[in-house]
């Protein structure tokens, strides 16, 4: 049996490379080599498979790119003298009728700060240019050699002389340097002067076209700190911007921003397609919103509970099958690259979900992984992206986590699909209805370990006919519960982690838990409370939810 070992190794070395992932752990080569089964059901896979369980950020129609840059600081007095910020631009783009109209969220964070009544404040001012036909420029950008991702790094470092001189002498609004902290912005013709949806034209059609088209639109917003430690300030954006576009067929720029004056890139946002539903860029407004019964449902997650990617297949297929049971129509779910190994190999369900369309596993290596507050900033920036490659459709977007499970204690509502739930709730148009949030405890299990088990393999074919629900009895139903949020994507600027940020003259609607609510599963990894707080917050719940 040793002998087999290396060959073990080989088989899923190959299944790996097959699926463009073997750049993974060794560890987990030697790990999932346990399994042949496993790795031949990895090899084969075929490529249309492969395309089937899992796309790239940049592939669902909206541009990922990153800046970065140090600014002076004149807020926090016990941190460095010199701030370093990450900007993450997310940008959707659609043409329609001569107009380009851009939906983007910005993202910034700095670290090493301290804990001040004071905010961080940024104007980024990013630029879309474009060379004209003939300027030369124009043969540069469409010789991206066949990106798929509709971007390309031109320059991080020193610039690139075509680049900054086609950007030279454009239209008004040309911005030099930096803005600092809360100082005098640069204005441009797309400065928005504290409205980002302040809209700017570029020079007439045809000849503005063939002298060079400039679009400039700074983004105002604050870095707020926060108690977490280690210290961090971060932020998450959204902003609206639209432009005149007299030549339909030219959609090729270079996008910059005044921060970060010595990276560009290329952006050819006609050769996206939004794999959420092979939508391009040519995308009227959206029309008048449809009842919230006649949506489609999708659920958002980004992973992060403390368990080992190995086990979360089986959770995952137990909170899809459950949604499905309510009319969901997709999960999108957030995923690293080094996790998708793990998660194929513990549930060839969860696989299956993916060709099938069911469950949509977003790579989110483009964005970076936000190590030191993980839990909450990298779900905003991958519920904002997801929120922007829904935009357009006729669809509500449910943010909860693997541990979250939609009920309600209403009789008549019970076992109703999911947007009878939330119409009936939240109303038939919302822009935002905000859930309650309970923590949930099983009632027979002990408190000295966690509840996983009774969501594995093991516990489905010892109970049949019982849900894990079922065991929840012990709810700690408080007066000002957290919340989730289910969202219409057209009516949304950002997503947070609790809640969104509705459209200016938009709000969002609070929802009864004695309607509808969210059970929190919270030992579902590990034991937070203990037995004296259980029973001074917990109490036995005699309804039931399912």
């Amino acid at each position: 049996m040793r002998a087999r070992a290396p060959v073990r190794l080989l088989l899923v070395a190959a299944a790996l490379a097959c699926l463009g992932l073997a750049s993974c752990d060794p560890g987990l080569l030697r790990s999932i080599a346990k399994d042949p089964e496993g790795a031949a059901f990895l090899l084969a896979l075929d490529g249309a498979s492969k395309d089937s369980l899992f796309v790239e950020a940049s592939d669902c129609g909206v541009l990922v790119v990153n800046f970065s840059t140090s600014i002076p600081n004149d807020v926090y007095p016990h941190s460095p003298p010199r701030l370093a910020v990450s900007l993450t631009l997310l940008l959707r783009y659609t043409y329609y009728d001569g107009t380009v109209s851009l939906k983007g969220v910005l993202s910034a964070e700095t670290r090493d700060v301290h804990k001040l009544p004071g905010d961080v404040i940024i104007r980024p001012t990013f630029t879309l240019s474009s060379p004209g036909r003939g300027a030369g420029g124009e043969g540069g950008t469409h010789g991206a050699h066949g990106d798929t991702h509709g971007s390309t790094l031109l320059s991080a470092a020193g610039g690139e002389a075509g680049t900054q001189a086609s950007m030279q002498g454009g239209a008004r609004g040309d911005t030099h340097g930096s803005t600092l902290l809360g100082g005098a912005a640069t204005r441009g013709e797309g400065d928005t002067h504290g409205d980002p949806r302040a809209s700017s034209s570029t020079a007439a059609a045809a000849a503005g076209m063939e002298a060079g088209t400039r679009h400039a639109w700074r983004v105002p917003g604050g870095v707020h700190s926060y108690w977490d430690a280690p210290a961090q300030a971060a932020m998450v954006h959204g902003f609206e911007a639209s432009f005149a576009l007299g030549d339909p067929e030219h959609h090729s720029w270079t996008l910059t921003c005044d921060m970060d004056p010595e990276t560009a890139y290329v952006y050819n946002p006609s050769k996206q397609l939004n794999a959420v539903d092979g939508r391009g860029i040519e995308q009227p407004p959206y029309a008048e919103p449809r009842d919230t019964q006649d949506k489609d449902t999708y659920v958002v997650m980004k992973l992060t509970l403390g368990l080992p990617v190995a086990l979360m297949g089986t959770l995952i297929v137990r909170h899809v099958e459950y949604y499905q049971s309510l009319g969901v129509s997709k999960h999108i779910i957030y995923v690293r690259k080094r996790d998708i190994p793990p998660l194929l190999l513990s549930s060839r369900k969860l696989a299956n979900l993916c060709e099938r369309g069911m469950v949509m596993l977003v790579l989110w290596d483009s964005v970076p992984a936000h190590e030191l507050w993980t839990l909450r900033y990298d779900h905003r920036i991958a519920f904002s992206h997801a929120m922007l490659a829904t935009t357009g459709l006729p669809a509500t977007l449910l943010f909860v986590d693997l541990d979250e499970y939609l009920v309600t204690p209403v009789p008549g509502l019970q076992g109703a699909p999911i947007g009878e739930l939330l119409q009936t709730c939240a109303g038939a148009r919302f822009a935002e209805a905000r859930l309650p949030r309970y923590h949930a405890l099983c009632g027979e299990c002990s408190l000295a370990r966690p509840e996983a088990f009774l969501w594995g393999l093991s516990a489905q074919e010892q109970f049949p006919r019982k849900h894990p629900l079922a065991w929840y009895t012990l709810t700690n139903f408080v007066k000002k519960p957290t919340t989730r949020s289910a969202v219409d994507p057209n009516a949304a600027r950002a997503v947070y982690v609790s809640m969104a940020k509705p459209r200016p003259g938009l709000n969002a609607t609070a929802v009864s838990g004695d309607c509808m609510f969210l059970l929190h599963i919270v030992h579902m990894v590990q034991v937070q409370f203990s037995q004296r707080k259980v029973e001074a917050r917990f109490t036995p719940d005699a309804r039931t939810l399912l």
